[in-house]
């Protein structure tokens, strides 16, 4: 039996800021060792088909990164049911995908929670700099999630 592809959703409110910044940002760092993974993104209260804001785009041009075809895609009970892990991008986010979402408490994260467990602001309406600030807080944060699903599973004996 075939598992199920990796296929990492990172949530926000509006999906055109911080979480096409994750998904760009760890689509970027997984290339090279799982060009198979699935790596999306979604808001809660997203309108579907916006555009990443211009900040955005301008914050991961600088890391050579682009998204310029992103689209924004409103959460769906199936995208909640198809992703195998999903982080958000706060505790007020992951506290309300809990509360739709129970039965998937094991695959929703915290973006930070395996450093700070600090929320990731939202940059919406801010300037470049607040962009390049948030994609810095959030960085860290995505090496570790990588390292944390590359390591091997070790078992109890």
């Amino acid at each position: 039996m075939m598992s199920a592809p990796t296929h990492i959703l990172f949530v926000c409110t509006g999906n055109t800021c911080r979480s096409p910044m994750a998904e760009g940002l760890f689509r970027q760092l997984a290339a090279q060792n799982h060009p198979d993974w699935v790596i999306s993104s979604a808001g809660i209260s997203a309108w579907t088909g916006d555009t990443a804001s211009e900040h955005t785009l301008e914050a991961l041009r600088r890391h050579h990164i682009d998204l310029s075809s992103h689209r924004s895609t409103a959460l769906s009970p199936q995208l909640i049911d198809t992703a195998t892990h999903i982080y958000t991008m706060t505790s007020a986010h992951r506290d309300i995908l809990l509360a739709y979402f129970p039965e998937y408490e094991d695959k929703i994260h915290l973006l930070t929670y395996l450093l700070d467990s600090a929320d990731i602001a939202d940059p919406f309406g801010g300037p470049l700099s607040l962009y390049q600030k948030t994609l810095q807080q959030m960085l860290p944060a995505l090496q570790s999630i990588l390292a944390h699903l590359e390591s091997p599973i070790i078992s109890p004996s």
